[in-house]
């Protein structure tokens, strides 16, 4: 079965080595490195490819007001850096092994995974280094119309608490 037949709008997606992605950089003895990603439904709610950026806590995305801070925190990424990001499950990078194909997951469940459009994650890590990421209130200030849209659909997307 694939995952694009196990994946469901509302449910946290899995992290994993997205081999098909293709070499990110080569070591020195010749090796290859994979990063750690994800297939989960971006802003059209379309199923794409996303690589892992950063862990963060957020709390529990049942609660509203988390889920509001989060889907507004994915927003303002997509208007500062034209990189849509999806939200996933959290990985221990030091005790994933790409050997293995494992990707640890750490046990706190109010920490998530932050996952980045993978044709835009390298360039999106100098944006947002350069730049920074402007608050909520003043991307609502500059352009209200575009953040409300862009949240609705951040929101519509948005993973529950896993269980």
């Amino acid at each position: 079965m694939a995952i694009e037949d196990k994946l469901k709008i509302g449910e946290m997606p899995e992290p994993r080595y997205l081999c098909e992605m293709g070499n990110t950089s080569v070591e020195s003895d010749g090796s290859s490195i994979k990063w750690i990603g994800m297939r989960a439904y971006g802003l059209d709610k379309q199923i794409r490819d996303f690589l892992w950026w950063r862990n963060f806590k957020a709390g529990n995305l049942n609660n509203e007001a988390v889920r509001y801070h989060t889907a507004a925190f994915i927003a303002r990424l997509y208007m500062e850096t034209e990189a849509e990001a999806a939200i996933g499950l959290p990985i221990d990078l030091y005790a994933s092994s790409q050997s293995k194909n494992y990707v640890a997951i750490p046990k706190d469940k109010g920490i998530y995974g932050v996952y980045v459009q993978a044709d835009k994650r390298q360039m999106f890590n100098f944006m947002t280094m350069m730049n920074g990421i402007g608050s909520e209130a003043e991307l609502r200030r500059k352009k209200p119309v575009e953040f409300d849209r862009i949240f609705q659909q951040a929101r519509a997307v948005l993973p529950y608490h896993r269980k």
